[in-house]
């Protein structure tokens, strides 16, 4: 059995490369546009429960 190194291999810093960057960038406006769409999609549920909640108590 061998010694482990006191010390840990340090993995290169990949978080600085401007590809990933624009990955977690791209990411991020995806999940923004996701949200705002359901949001919309939650409007258009409820005005649409409305108007039919409207139309039977009327």
């Amino acid at each position: 059995m061998t010694a482990r190194p006191s010390t840990p291999e340090r993995c290169p810093d990949t978080s600085a490369h401007p590809m990933d960057m624009d990955n977690r960038r791209l990411a991020q406006i995806r999940q923004e546009s996701l949200h705002r769409m359901m949001g919309v999609a939650a409007l258009m549920i409820g005005a649409h429960f409305l108007a039919v909640l409207l139309m039977l108590c009327l």
